[in-house]
């Protein structure tokens, strides 16, 4: 599960929710630290997983940097730094499928200069036009899309043990910039590939999951960004690490694109991430946030 016990974390999301000043200054204050980091020196690369690697259903342990851990004890509530990755050959199939319709929607003409189409899916709110969302997708792909949002939702209820509410949703297809005089590379920044806490942005987000609907692209990996030194190493390999390392370096964890994987973790402050830039290709996914009720 997402977190240990359902006691702890009605306590944890709720004493969060109290916090959303302090939470929205911290993570400011930890993605400007990590800018000034990255622009003295290039950090660590880890992939979090194989990108051939198969599984129902995987938990990711990481350690949480200094920074995170001292704003959480500071408000007095449990840490937890988990990511949750799902394989399903079930979604690959439906992710397939909506990729082909949305290769062929009016969603391919909305290009920006810096590569990145997007349109909101979010229609359980209301504020969204169904209607209008099916003229530029099409019936059929927007009937994918809500029957892939509410798997994904009942995947979120089960390794939270709560049930949430769907608090926003997008279609994203990110493309290399169109601008000629900017060549994409791991060091360009575009809206899409800024470092950002997603409940920092909008607090009603508590959980936030990334579904991939291909892999034939270059570059586009998700990449949490996060910081390690020893006292938050508590696993030999990792430690041993970190002393060749050395304490307090930035680390990108990146996670392998694959068609049908579903990312899920936290949004909050100890999972402050974006995406690289593509290079080559279209990477297209489907995000969905997610309110504890």
């Amino acid at each position: 599960t997402l977190s240990s016990s359902s006691t702890t974390r009605v306590r944890w999301f709720s004493i969060i929710k109290s916090r959303e000043e302090k939470l929205f200054g911290a993570a400011q204050d930890m993605i400007s630290r990590y800018d000034a980091q990255q622009s003295m020196k290039r950090p660590l690369e880890r992939k979090l997983v194989d990108s051939a690697n198969n599984c129902n259903a995987k938990v990711i342990d990481l350690p949480m940097s200094r920074k995170a851990r001292e704003f959480y004890c500071s408000i007095g509530i449990p840490q937890f730094n988990r990511k949750i990755y799902i394989d399903d050959s079930y979604k690959s199939r439906t992710c397939n499928k909506l990729l082909g319709m949305l290769s062929q929607s009016q969603l391919q003409h909305f290009l920006t200069s810096d590569g990145e189409r997007k349109l909101s899916c979010n229609f359980e709110d209301g504020r969204i036009d169904l209607n209008m969302a099916e003229d530029l997708l099409g019936s059929p792909a927007v009937v994918i899309i809500r029957s892939l949002q509410q798997d994904i939702k009942t995947t979120a209820e089960e390794y939270t043990g709560q049930q949430v509410k769907q608090a926003g949703s997008i279609v994203s297809w990110l493309s290399p910039p169109t601008r000629e005089w900017e060549k994409p590379s791991k060091e360009a920044k575009y809206n899409y590939s800024t470092l950002h806490c997603d409940k920092a942005n909008h607090f009603e987000y508590d959980i936030s999951c990334v579904l991939y609907l291909n892999n034939e692209f270059t570059g586009g990996e998700f990449v949490f960004v996060d910081e390690i030194d020893e006292s938050n190493h508590h696993e030999k390999e990792n430690k041993q690490k970190n002393e060749e390392e050395g304490n307090g370096e930035l680390v990108n964890w990146l996670m392998p694109p694959k068609e049908g994987r579903l990312l899920m973790f936290h949004s909050s402050l100890e999972n402050i991430h974006r995406v690289n830039p593509v290079v080559q290709g279209d990477r297209l996914s489907l995000a969905v946030w997610f309110s504890l009720v």
